[in-house]
This record gives structure tokens, C-alpha cells and sequence, in this order.
């Protein structure tokens, strides 16, 4: 088998370079739907349904980065919180 060429492959995959950028992208907009409830105090409820669902979209793009499962357990923190 040529390893060489799955390499290559690999390489020239744009795909994966797209579903990692998406997930940082989403992440990064998870994250910021958290600050921006906090600054409400937590009284738009919306921007934590915002940020699991960002959450969830970025594991969904790439499921090796560790970012997203900690927002989403500092969000599901924040919810037992402030229930």
C-alpha cells in the first residue's frame, strides 16, 4: 500500500480543514452567547439555548477538540446554577 499517496489525500482534503475551522467558529460563538447571558444575568434565556446548540454543532464538526465539551460543561454547570 502506498502511504505516500494516502498522504497526499489527505493533504489535499479540504474538508477537514472546513470542519475544523466550523467547529472552532462554532465554538467561539458558544462561548460568546455565554458572556453575553452573563452580562444579562442570565435573564435571556435564549443565549444559553444559543450556546448549547453551538456547543453541539462544533463537537458535531470535529469530535477530537476538547474546547466544546468543556463550554458545554460550564454551561450545564451554569444551569444547575441558575435554574
Amino acid at each position: 500500500m502506498d502511504f505516500k499517496a494516502l498522504q497526499a489525500v489527505k493533504e489535499q482534503n479540504p474538508q477537514k480543514v472546513d470542519r475544523q475551522t466550523l467547529s472552532e467558529q462554532a465554538y467561539k460563538q458558544g462561548m460568546l452567547s455565554i458572556v453575553q447571558a452573563q452580562e444579562t444575568h442570565f435573564q435571556k434565556k435564549e443565549l444559553l439555548k444559543d450556546a448549547c446548540n453551538q456547543f453541539a454543532k462544533s463537537i458535531q464538526y470535529d469530535q477530537q477538540k476538547v474546547k466544546p465539551y468543556m463550554g458545554m460543561s460550564y454551561l450545564l454547570i451554569l444551569l444547575r446554577d441558575y435554574k
